[in-house]
């Protein structure tokens, strides 16, 4: 008996010693690989998908794995998962983004004999908290060898607070776009000396065209941000707004100098008054899009012809009673005294805006954020009308 007692100890602590000695532990060096596969982390960054809780995280894992097998190999992205501290499971998010040529790994891949496929894994995370990726693929062809190859699951140590979140750096992006191409004053040719700089809605004085302003620096350095042409896409919006606003003139036709006056009048005040909200709805690592919603000051309902109607009643004994002079001066007085009118005149928000704003969309190719300024950008289209009070289309 007591042979039998000694036995069954003994055996009880080579099974342990075993158990120990097979257990796979997670690797800290961001790789590990057994004789079916090697799986590795190669990068990762923080992203915000469509549609998802902007209180959370998402961190997206680059991921490679490799076959070592001598036949094909199948996995699903089920098969990638994290564990934290009290080993709960986090299933990957599947990220669905046509605009985005991010490679993220599909539901099901398969790998040929001695090559890799890579992409990104998406999970929530708490930022704080450590985790363990788990690869323990379900090949069903696997499951039907013999148990000698237990070695499936294996694991990476992951740290979630050493990869970068720039989430909200496209929000400034956008906002310092905004800012130079809508909002910020800049002197040009045929227009009264005045300019705006965003910082603390102060109106800073142009002394002279030739010298450059703190207003020029700062247009200059956030030009670089992004690989659009700030500068021309100001004027194209300048441009456009004279254009629409001329059109709104049928009896006095304005001067090019009368028509910059009052835009440029109009965007120095606007930039003062106007209310504009940022959100990320999206960014990936090659695709954004940013909610801008705008409270500007509302021109749409200025009627010119009304108003210099009710000129000539007031003054048309002044013209003799020639309406069409009269309708003349009066669109003139119009167009030199409604700037006096834009501290008073209500914001508001367009029409047709979705609730949270108008969708920028923004690619990232070679480390370089663009901005969508192309014609089937419809958003950024109606963005632009907004900053000029509602005029044009």
């Amino acid at each position: 008996m007591k042979k039998i007692y000694q036995y069954s100890v003994l055996f009880v602590t080579v099974m342990s010693l075993v158990a120990c000695g097979t257990k796979q532990e997670a690797s800290d060096n961001g790789s590990v690989s057994n004789s079916k596969f090697e799986i590795s982390v190669k990068d990762g960054m923080y992203i915000h998908p469509s549609d998802e809780d902007s209180s959370s995280h998402y961190l997206a894992l680059q991921v490679e794995i490799k076959n070592n097998q001598e036949k094909k190999f199948n996995f699903i992205t089920s098969d990638i998962t994290l564990y934290n501290d009290k080993d709960e499971k986090i299933e990957p998010i599947q990220i669905y983004e046509s605009d985005s040529k991010t490679k993220f790994l599909e539901y099901g891949e398969s790998i040929a004999k001695g090559k890799s496929v890579a992409g990104y894994v998406v999970y929530e995370v708490d930022k704080d908290a450590q985790y363990e990726l788990h690869f323990s693929p379900s090949d069903y062809e696997d499951e039907k060898e013999s148990d000698k190859d237990k070695d499936n699951d294996v694991s990476i140590k992951l740290d979630p607070s050493i990869y970068e979140d720039n989430i909200d750096q496209v929000k400034d992006l956008v906002k310092n776009y905004v800012d130079a191409v809508y909002l910020d004053g800049e002197n040009t040719s045929g227009a009264s000396n005045i300019s705006v700089t965003d910082k603390n809605a102060q109106i800073v004085p142009l002394v002279d065209n030739k010298k450059t302003t703190e207003s020029d620096k700062k247009s200059d350095s956030e030009s670089d941000a992004v690989t659009n042409d700030v500068k021309a896409d100001r004027e194209e919006f300048i441009k456009k707004f004279e254009d629409t606003l001329e059109k709104g003139f049928f009896s006095y036709k304005p001067s090019s100098a009368e028509l910059r006056t009052f835009v440029e009048s109009y965007i120095k005040v606007n930039a003062k008054r106007a209310k504009v909200e940022y959100n990320v709805k999206t960014y990936l690592p090659d695709y954004a899009v940013v909610y801008v919603r705008p409270e500007t000051i509302d021109l749409k309902n200025l009627n010119v012809y009304e108003l210099s109607r009710k000129y000539y009643e007031e003054n048309k004994e002044t013209y003799n009673n020639n309406f069409s002079e009269a309708l003349k001066a009066g669109e003139k007085f119009v167009l030199e005294n409604m700037p006096s009118q834009f501290e008073s005149i209500p914001l508001d928000t367009p029409d047709h805006m979705d609730r949270e704003g108008f969708e920028i969309k923004m690619t990232k190719k070679d480390g370089k954020w663009t901005i969508d300024t192309s014609s089937r950008n419809y958003e950024l289209n109606s963005l632009s009308r907004a900053f000029r009070g509602g005029f044009g289309y």
